[in-house]
């Protein structure tokens, strides 16, 4: 267990590097994920994405089986039975070597041996946490000149977060719940009192972690509530603006409308006039043909009825054929 990814990711990799060398691993058909971990069969992985489809849930641990022709990875559960196969594109993306975790992945989970690695940064907290994943054993590593330096290191990972109160309030509750055991059931085993111990410790890191994390998320909620009333006003305004203009486009379809009607019944009244019109000079036209078909008579007394006649039609042509 380690502080942060990037010293977990760097655990993963030497780890994996020596089961290789030792022949645990077999590299000669392996996957390279997106963040250039190399995958084979045996590796110890875990799933970083929910996917109900696939049967696989965010941080489980699985042991790859088989790499198939297409990067797709067989992996197998806790059971011999609980195996699940994930395409190229998933394994490439949401699956990470798992030897090594982080200290907030590795709340809530219990191992035979802990390993923790000390940091500049380790808090006490995490400490906690880190020192109460193993069952029978728990060990931290940590870089130091001598043993006192050592001791210094340590002594300074519980200083740096007064929330937790420090080993010695820890050996003082522990000598409490020891008498307190004691005196209420004397045949108590002093193990299984530390077991008991051990256990409240580890749920007491869990929620300092939790609190943490909750309270990030409370200051990242105010920032966001706090953005939005500032831009409030302004989205109010776009809405009334929205809103007007949306009442001015319904204004203006309806007079378009009755435009539209209006001219529907000019066009029609207009049309019923031209037919009139139509049927009045073609009757007169007709008479006009007539009178010129009849001509002028035998001594010329109707010629002036047929030039009327004539200039009637050359109207009636100018009138209709233009």
């Amino acid at each position: 267990m380690a502080d942060t990814r990037e010293q977990a990711a760097a655990l993963n990799g030497a780890i994996r590097d020596r089961l290789l060398a030792a022949g645990y691993l077999a590299d000669t058909h392996a996957i390279t994920t997106g963040a250039g971990e190399r995958l084979g069969v045996g590796d110890r992985v875990a799933t970083r994405c929910n996917d109900p489809e696939l049967g696989v849930a965010n941080r489980a641990t699985w042991t790859v089986t088989a790499v198939g022709d297409d990067g797709s990875l067989l992996l197998r559960g806790q059971r011999a039975t609980d195996l699940h196969t994930v395409p190229a594109a998933y394994a490439r993306a949401h699956v990470e070597l798992a030897y090594a975790t982080t200290l907030y992945g590795a709340q809530g989970a219990t191992t035979a041996t802990g390993h923790l690695l000390l940091g500049e940064h380790t808090s006490a907290a995490s400490a906690y946490v880190g020192m109460t994943r193993g069952r029978t054993q728990n060990i931290a590593h940590l870089v130091a000149e001598d043993l006192d330096d050592a001791r210094k290191q340590w002594e300074a990972v519980f200083a740096r977060d007064r929330s937790d109160l420090g080993p010695a309030v820890a050996a003082q509750r522990a000598a409490e719940d020891i008498d307190r055991y004691g005196s209420q059931q004397p045949t108590r085993p002093l193990d299984a009192v530390l077991v008991d111990l051990r256990d409240a410790w580890a749920r007491q890191a869990d929620l300092s972690e939790r609190h943490d994390r909750l309270a990030a998320e409370r200051d990242a909620l105010q920032q966001v509530a706090a953005i939005t009333a500032r831009y409030a006003p302004g989205r109010q305004r776009l809405r009334a603006a929205d809103d007007t203009t949306r009442d001015r486009w319904r204004h203006t379809r309806a007079a378009v409308t009755a435009l539209d009607r209006a001219l529907h019944g000019e066009d029609t009244a207009l049309r019923a006039q031209v037919w009139e019109d139509w049927r009045t000079d073609l009757h007169r036209a007709a008479d006009a043909a007539a009178v010129a078909r009849e001509g002028t008579g035998r001594l010329g007394q109707r010629r002036r009825q047929v030039r009327d006649a004539h200039h009637d039609l050359i109207a009636f042509a100018e009138k209709w054929l233009s």
